[in-house]
């Protein structure tokens, strides 16, 4: 069983949380949720066992990035990745996928996710 995360400043839409909740659940995942968090610390405190965190435009660093000992996967939902450190992400874990949908719409996030359980990424 893997942890994913889904952790943002600003909140998703609520039917998008739902559909990520029970698509992650429905595969055996554990599902966690930070949204509106205020610190940086926060979101440190909350990746450490996770195995998957999902973003829109939150900074994800490095330094949060070696906070989460079990990270195979972020997924961005935003539009760009100018968020995500991903040149450090791809040092640290060379083999795993980064991946952003080319817009920001639910069921392209939900179908990123439908996909991601049933491959077994995690």
């Amino acid at each position: 069983m893997s942890t994913i995360l889904l952790a943002t400043e600003k909140p998703f839409i609520k039917k998008t949380v739902e559909d990520i909740k029970t698509i992650v659940e429905k595969s055996g995942n554990t599902f966690k949720l930070l949204e509106n968090y205020t610190s940086k610390k926060q979101l440190i405190d909350s990746v450490q066992d996770i195995d998957a965190l999902i973003v829109l435009s939150d900074k994800i660093t490095s330094e949060i990035i070696d906070a989460s000992k079990n990270l195979k996967i972020i997924v961005g939902a935003g539009a760009w990745f100018d968020n995500i450190d991903i040149e450090y992400a791809k040092k640290k874990h060379s083999s795993n996928e980064y991946s952003r949908p080319k817009r920001q719409r639910c069921s392209r996030i939900s179908f990123r996710f439908i996909n991601i359980c049933n491959q077994e990424f995690l």
